[in-house]
């Protein structure tokens, strides 16, 4: 598993230790302006989930699963001797670290959840099934990819014509051919080819979410189908401490690009 490392820390300098989960077809990549934001006040690692940027793909496709990157996960925090940490996720990189979180002795001493919670609509397992019948994606150009993101950049509130060649440039990576197709292995959705029922119900993760002390910070796209109103409050039900920020004009995800939102993320992590 591959990884980007940030740090501004002198020698002998303690600094507390921040590593961001990326979503299901991102790559550590996206967490580069956020990282240059933050690398001030911590020591930042991102990695790459298996079949993303420049990890390993699994061999076996169905091996894309939540139980899998928990466990790979815990492998990777005691190899690199991460005993205590902050968790940023988005998405699928948030779910990973709220199901850490949840275990009896965890690093894990805060948690940041980029609009995810303990519970993934069917509506959203859908989104991986049509994702899968789609087919690979190509583009002839990163100007083409970014005219044809226009969806996308909705979903993550990304305005800024800046901040959406950034994106772009991030998500993508140029074939032999010299197309542009979608940083990771498309096998990623091979289980929603194989499987295709898991757009029938919501997958539930509530006993996972039942068992997590550290502190909690849950950023809110309102125009979100993936985390919803309904899913906060059951959310607030068993931990009401929990601090949820809504951004506006965002769906699924807030994209962290901006000041705006690092600073956001900075003041929670640094508070006592």
């Amino acid at each position: 598993m591959a990884y980007r490392a940030w740090s501004a820390g002198g020698i002998g300098a303690t600094r507390p230790s921040l590593l961001c989960a990326h979503g299901i077809s991102q790559n550590s990549r996206n967490f580069d302006a956020l990282a240059q934001r933050l690398v001030g006040d911590f020591d930042i690692i991102v990695p790459d989930y298996p079949g993303r940027g420049l990890s390993d793909a699994f061999a076996d496709k169905l091996n894309y699963t939540h139980p899998n990157y928990v466990a790979l996960f815990q492998s990777f925090l005691a190899a690199k001797h991460l005993h205590e940490l902050y968790w940023l996720g988005t998405s699928m990189g948030g779910l990973t670290g709220l199901c850490l979180a949840s275990l009896p002795e965890t690093p894990i001493k805060k948690l940041v959840l980029n609009d995810v919670g303990p519970v993934i609509p069917k509506e959203t397992r859908q989104l991986f099934v049509k994702a899968a019948k789609a087919g690979p994606l190509r583009y002839a150009s990163l100007a083409e990819a970014q005219k044809n993101m226009a969806g996308v950049f909705a979903n993550f509130g990304i305005i800024e014509a800046e901040l959406q060649e950034a994106f772009v440039q991030a998500l993508l990576r140029q074939d032999a051919e010299g197309n542009w197709r979608p940083d990771y292995d498309f096998g990623i959705f091979e289980y929603a080819l194989r499987l295709p029922d898991i757009g029938l119900e919501d997958a539930l993760f509530w006993n996972f979410w039942a068992t997590v002390r550290c502190p909690v910070l849950v950023l809110h796209g309102v125009n979100s189908t993936t985390l919803t109103p309904a899913i906060i409050a059951e959310m607030r039900r068993g931990r009401p401490d929990i601090e949820v920020v809504d951004v506006p004009n965002t769906g699924h995800a807030p994209h962290l690009m901006n000041d705006e939102q690092a600073e956001l993320v900075r003041r929670w992590l640094l508070r006592d």
